[in-house]
């Protein structure tokens, strides 16, 4: 980022993790925040910006440059991007969740072919998907078989606060012509929200786990 001249981690010879985006160069400090959010410390941060006291203080926390990628650092110091601090949101119970990880969970799955996970001020998270072509073609039964099996297996390898109350199918695809997709394909979490927050609390309140949108 710029804003640290671009100065952080990298994977270097003798010294690479695949899936990660290296160690922190020498002089580098790095920690995470409560939130996980990667914090840097160097003496290539910036000094601020240009007459904006107020934005440079909210990006600085003791003294650390505020990344806004939510990471994960091994015992050797390789560090993991995890997804977008500003994509977070926090349950009723007061727990954030991260929903990059999840949904790359979900989306290794063939049957699934969109996910977004949503939830802000709601007990549980939820997923809202849409189905691949191949899963269109199955017979009913089979595929709400084979979709309750893969929340079970979501949820066993997610923390308890970040298990998913219900799998919402939605019945139309996420595109660009419909506003919900970017030009590059990526998913505009706050147009999904605004256009379906207020079936949220019925979702999540539905006696079963898949729910046909």
């Amino acid at each position: 980022m710029t804003e640290n001249s671009a100065l952080s981690h990298s994977n270097r010879k003798g010294a690479c993790k695949f899936g990660t985006v290296g160690q922190s160069y020498p002089g580098v400090t790095v920690k995470l925040s409560e939130q996980n959010e990667v914090l840097v410390k160097s003496e290539a941060n910036m000094l601020g910006y240009y007459k904006e006291p107020v934005l440079t203080a909210e990006m600085f926390e003791d003294d650390y440059l505020k990344t806004g990628d939510e990471g994960q650092v091994d015992e050797a110091g390789y560090l993991k991007i995890t997804g977008r601090i500003k994509d977070q949101f926090k349950t009723s119970k007061g727990k954030y969740v991260a929903p990059a990880p999840i949904e790359s969970k979900v989306l290794s799955d063939a049957m699934i072919a969109q996910a977004c996970v949503v939830g802000w001020g709601m007990p549980a998270p939820l997923l809202l998907c849409t189905l691949s072509e191949h899963a269109r073609q199955l017979a009913q039964t089979s595929l709400q078989e084979h979709l309750h099996q893969l929340l079970e297996k979501i949820n066993q390898e997610l923390e308890h606060h970040e298990q998913l109350a219900k799998l919402i199918i939605m019945a139309e695809e996420w595109t660009i012509q419909n506003g919900i997709l970017t030009p590059t394909l990526k998913i505009k979490r706050k147009v999904l929200d605004e256009t379906f927050k207020d079936f949220y609390n019925n979702w999540y309140n539905a006696s079963v786990k898949v729910v046909f949108a």
